[in-house]
């Protein structure tokens, strides 16, 4: 059963298979709101994604094309 006001990528999925409309926060949802997180230029968050040609784009202007991707399997499942 998904955590009373916690956001997880666990409790997300738990939400979805048993089709519940998840309105919990993420762990950082209020860090995310501030001023500082908007202006770090290390956050992805801050950066932009061109779909078209699937490659991030820093606020410095450099280009970050996809190398891997890994999948980690909790305790939990």
């Amino acid at each position: 059963m998904a955590d009373a006001g916690y956001g997880s990528e666990e409790n997300y999925a738990y939400l979805e298979k048993k089709e519940i409309q998840a309105v919990v926060k993420y762990g950082s949802y209020h860090k995310e709101k501030t001023r500082a997180w908007k202006a770090n230029v290390c956050k992805i968050e801050n950066w932009t994604y061109d779909t078209a040609e699937d490659h991030w784009t820093c606020p410095a202007g450099n280009r970050l094309h996809f190398h891997r991707e890994s999948k980690e399997t909790l305790e939990s499942g």
